[in-house]
């Protein structure tokens, strides 16, 4: 196991679109939508579209799905129609005349190259880096006939847990030992799509070396990213112990409570529920340079932290008008890691956890053996508000983006950026200064 740690076996799974970033953001400022749908779903940057029939992509209909598609189906992409407003965007105008043709529909097959993990049933173990590099879409991914034993989760590492698959949000990354214990030949690597916005998957081959060369593997899920079997183990996220033990402190020296929702159009998002972060920030003087400038100093866009404070942040999703219903949001942090100790339905309606604590019940909020992540995700939500909570020490002073991982959210406005530290603020070296490297 320590060899196979020393050399593991990367995997980047992403998505692909035959639109470049520029034209998919064009196409939302023209049709009003907040799009989703993609081409194909690729892994260390090989794979094809596939096209299924209408009858297979209904099959692969999810029961929920169907009653909310009310008589309608997927495109022949597997893509819910965006036209389904209650299911994917907010009470907007919006103009589907706009909406360029082959995006949602018109699926062209492809036979592109696939990727091919070699491995040696000599060596005994195999270790993978699974990256979730994914601009749109939350993927499950599993290995034909191996199960998975998760030992590290974003980089650190947890009490490792036996799984047939796993779920990851965009940004996520996942280690896990594979036993080579099987018959030697090829297996198949499935990566599907999770959510109910397209029905899609890529693959790769998981090969034995001097293994026979066959596709007839046995799957723990199909092309939707749903279990084959009732005995399929998914990954539970609920219990990613680190490893060695540690916990946060018993309380923070500050909350801050951020409203994520849509802000103006459908494709517009915010992070704090008062205003976008925009692409133009980028050209303003960087806020390392100039932590007392009026974007250093607006709320809207920037949380201010004092050194070695322990900061809570509260992710609420909201329903309004404007957002009906919202997708999870994987909100990765910059810097360091944090422990998520809390989430439940509902708004959260307390000034702090302490306080949310006394009133709220009991397993609620996890301060002995919570997650530690860079990246945490708000629940799915159709039916009613929800909310995570996340808490870190502020130790590494500068300025530090804190984002939605879902690329046209993050282009639509939906950041802040965290100044760490503003009383211990860091010098910044002659030679990496603005004078320099600036505008």
């Amino acid at each position: 196991m320590r060899m196979a740690e020393a050399s593991p076996k990367p995997m980047l799974l992403s998505d692909w679109s035959h639109l470049t970033s520029d034209q998919y953001m064009a196409a939302e400022k023209a049709t009003g939508y907040d799009l989703f749908c993609v081409d194909s779903m690729l892994i260390n940057g090989k794979g094809s579209v596939n096209c299924q029939s209408q009858g297979t992509l209904n099959q692969l209909t999810s029961p929920p799905l169907k009653h909310l598609l009310n008589g309608s189906t997927v495109t022949d992409r597997g893509c819910t129609p965006p036209t389904r407003a209650d299911l994917t965007q907010g009470d907007f105008t919006t103009q589907d005349s706009n909406l360029p043709a082959g995006l949602y529909s018109g699926c062209t097959p492809s036979n592109g190259s696939i990727e091919i993990i070699e491995v040696d049933a000599s060596n005994g173990w195999a270790s993978i880096n699974f990256i979730s590099a994914m601009s749109l879409k939350s993927p499950v991914v599993s290995i034909d006939e191996h199960p998975m034993w998760v030992y590290a989760v974003d980089g650190h590492y947890i009490q490792p847990q036996l799984a047939d698959s796993i779920f990851m949000y965009n940004g996520e990354r996942y280690s896990a030992m594979v036993q080579l214990d099987k018959v030697p030949r090829d297996y198949t690597i499935r990566v599907a799509n999770s959510g109910a916005d397209q029905i899609i998957s890529g693959y790769a081959t998981l090969s034995y070396k001097n293994g026979t060369k066959n596709n007839t593997s046995v799957p723990y899920i199909n092309y939707g990213g749903v279990n084959t079997t009732a005995g399929v183990i998914p990954l539970d996220k609920t219990i990613l112990v680190p490893f060695p033990a540690s916990a946060p402190a018993p309380t923070a020296d500050a909350t801050y409570i951020l409203n994520l929702g849509r802000k103006g159009a459908n494709q517009n998002w915010t992070l704090n529920g008062n205003a976008t972060y925009g692409l133009d920030q980028d050209f303003n003087a960087p806020l390392l340079f100039s932590p007392e400038s009026p974007d250093a100093l607006n709320p809207n866009f920037t949380i201010r932290t004092k050194n070695n404070t322990w900061i809570d942040i509260i992710l609420q999703v909201e329903l309004t008008p404007a957002t009906p219903a919202q997708p999870a949001h994987p909100v990765h942090k910059h810097s360091n890691k944090a422990y998520i100790i809390g989430s439940a339905n509902g708004i959260f309606n307390y000034t702090s956890v302490a306080e949310a604590m006394k009133h709220m019940p009991s397993g609620t909020f996890n301060l002995q053996t919570p997650q530690l992540r860079d990246s945490f995700t708000t629940p799915s939500v159709l039916l009613g508000p929800a909310w995570v909570a996340f808490r870190y020490q502020s130790v590494n002073p500068g300025a530090w983006f804190l984002h939605c991982h879902i690329q046209t959210h993050l282009d639509g406005g939906m950041a802040m950026t965290i100044l760490d530290g503003v009383d211990a603020w860091p010098d910044v070296p002659a030679e990496y200064g603005i004078v320099n490297y600036g505008p």
